[in-house]
């Protein structure tokens, strides 16, 4: 049973790079499988940070059964299911974890952050991709401006099909997988790895996750002077500060968001308590857009994972993620001193919520993705931390 769930957990890390199809395949197999060994094993597994994550999911049913159904309910209530895929993963790399592993593990996300990362590069520059033909080439100036400049590039995708899922999934994966790498006699290639990464994510064309990355890496390099709690928070406030400010150069995407957050504000403070359906505010935007005067076409999520929640399932969820997340960041801290994988995780945490200001990332299905397995992971960590 170990062999299996380490073959599912490295085929489900490929596909975290890779493919959501995948994922989901791989995922769903490391669920059926740790659960069958619990069960023939007779073992009970314990279950961190239940209560804001009963809390977060009741929140939500609520919130699509006391409103109106404009999306059909599984399709909302079913975003929830990470839930499982969070406690299969924590419980089948508890089962997995040895050196042999971890190497194995290493040196696969390595592979994928170069070659992901390599690609991404030939797309920007060339303008080609094998992998989804005829997707959009774009003309790139600055921030997104679109002249007759003679000049093409496409936004990097890597081998997904939209630039900020790439840039989200393989931004959290380089920070995730760094200082853990170069502890071994992976350094050198993670150094090549985590260059092509870094150059794949800056032709994806995404500021927020540009701002994101910068602010990590100052995060890292003012706390190795001095190790304190208010020095991640100040850079990490200062990040989101930035992100916001770079919105302020008000382009056409600037505006939408914009106005986007206006009237999801508005949903909120008319449904505070629980909301108006998670995932139902796209189609109350042009409601919202008459009743505020806004003239906008464009409806979408709310491009802001802290008001997706207000908005969709109430301040009681909203509480409850930001106990969840606040929880993963508290514990990712307290293992940094003891693990590598302590400050590479807490980086790749800070670096998707910074993210989160200005993108609805979370509810992107394959951010969605390697943010659990992150998750998971750090609880694993603290584990084995406290066994020493």
């Amino acid at each position: 049973m170990k062999r299996t769930l380490s073959v599912l957990i490295l085929l489900y890390l490929v596909a975290l790079h890779s493919s959501i199809a995948l994922m989901e395949l791989f995922s769903w197999l490391t669920f059926a499988v740790v659960l069958a060994d619990l069960v023939r094993q007779r073992r009970r597994p314990d279950w961190p940070l239940l209560v804001p994550i009963v809390i977060l999911v009741v929140s939500v049913l609520i919130s699509l059964l006391i409103n109106p159904a404009l999306k059909p309910f599984l399709d909302q209530f079913g975003f929830m299911r990470w839930v499982f895929l969070f406690y299969a993963y924590y419980w089948a790399l508890q089962v997995v974890w040895e050196d042999a592993f971890v190497m194995r593990l290493l040196t696969l996300w390595n592979v994928m952050l170069a070659a992901a990362g390599a690609y991404a590069l030939a797309q920007c520059f060339f303008a080609v991709d094998p992998i989804h033909p005829g997707i959009q080439v774009v003309q790139f100036e600055r921030w997104g401006e679109y002249k007759e400049t003679g000049y093409f590039a496409m936004k990097a995708t890597g081998f997904f099909s939209m630039s900020l899922t790439y840039a989200y999934v393989h931004g959290q994966s380089l920070l995730a997988v760094g200082r853990p790498s170069f502890r071994t006699w992976l350094r050198p290639w993670a150094w090549g790895a985590r260059l092509l990464a870094v150059g794949g994510i800056f032709a994806s064309m995404s500021r927020g996750a540009w701002i994101g990355l910068v602010a990590s890496a100052l995060i890292s390099l003012v706390a190795r002077l001095r190790k304190r709690w208010w020095v991640v928070i100040g850079v990490a406030v200062a990040g989101i500060a930035a992100l916001i400010l770079s919105h302020i150069h008000l382009d056409h995407s600037s505006v939408t968001r914009f106005d986007i957050w206006r009237a999801y504000w508005a949903m909120f403070l008319d449904h505070p308590f629980f909301g108006i359906g998670l995932l139902q505010g796209d189609k109350l935007l042009p409601e919202y857009y008459q009743r505020l005067g806004i003239v906008q076409p464009f409806v979408s999520h709310a491009h802001n994972v802290y008001l997706q929640w207000l908005a969709g399932a109430g301040v009681f969820a909203f509480a409850a993620y930001v106990w969840l997340c606040a929880s993963m960041l508290r514990r990712a801290w307290s293992i940094r001193l003891h693990s590598p994988w302590g400050w590479s995780l807490l980086l790749a945490q800070l670096f998707v919520h910074i993210g989160a200001f200005t993108e609805c990332n979370f509810f992107d299905a394959e951010v969605l993705h390697m943010t659990v397995f992150l998750w998971a992971l750090t609880l694993v960590q603290e584990k084995i931390t406290n066994k020493l």
